[in-house]
C-alpha cells in the first residue's frame, strides 16, 4: 500500500470516522469488493465513457409532432449533497430529448435521466417540481397545434446534509 502521504490518510481516516461506523464500514465493504475485482482481472468493467451515446448518434427528427417529454436525475457526491434535476421540454422523440437536456445538463446526467413522454408522464420527484397549475400549462402545451418550435423548463433543488 503506497502511504505517500500519511497526513492525508489520518485527515480522510478522522473525517470517515466523523461520519459513523455504519458509513465506514459500508465503505470497508466497497473497498473489499474492489481488491477482490482487482485479485480477478476479468471481471473488473471499465468505466469508459462512449464517445458519443447512442442518443447523440441518432439522426434527429424532423417531421412529426413534438410531445412534453419529462425527465429527472439525481446526483450525489459524499460532501458536496444531492442535486435532484428536473426538466419538461418539448420534443419529437426521447433522442432529441435527450439532446436538449444536455445543453443545460452534463452529458453523463442527460444520460441517465428518467424520461416519459407526456405532461402526464410519471417521473421520480415530479410532484416536487410540478404543481397542478404547471402540470396542466404543460399539458395545454402539448395539446395546443400552435406549438413554439422550441420549450424547456428547469428546476433543480439541492441539499447538502452533513
Amino acid at each position: 500500500m503506497n502511504q505517500s502521504n500519511p497526513d492525508q490518510i489520518q485527515r480522510l481516516a478522522r473525517h470517515l470516522a466523523s461520519l459513523g461506523r455504519e458509513n465506514a464500514e459500508r465503505l470497508q465493504l466497497v473497498v473489499d469488493e474492489a481488491l477482490r475485482l482487482l485479485d480477478d482481472p476479468e471481471l473488473v468493467i471499465p468505466e469508459v465513457q462512449p464517445e458519443a451515446f447512442p442518443w447523440e448518434q441518432e439522426e434527429p427528427e424532423v417531421s412529426g409532432p413534438k410531445g412534453i417529454y419529462l425527465a429527472t436525475v439525481t446526483d450525489d457526491a459524499t460532501g458536496e449533497g444531492l442535486t435532484v434535476y428536473f426538466a419538461a421540454v418539448l420534443a419529437r422523440s426521447e433522442s432529441e430529448a435527450r439532446r436538449s437536456l444536455s445543453r443545460h445538463w452534463t452529458r453523463n446526467l442527460a444520460h441517465l435521466a428518467t424520461l416519459a413522454r407526456g405532461a402526464d408522464g410519471v417521473v421520480p420527484y415530479a410532484d416536487l417540481f410540478l404543481s397542478p397549475k404547471l402540470r396542466a400549462a404543460l399539458e395545454r402545451l402539448e395539446n395546443s397545434g400552435d406549438r413554439p418550435a422550441a420549450f424547456s423548463y428547469q428546476a433543480r433543488y439541492h441539499v447538502n446534509i452533513s
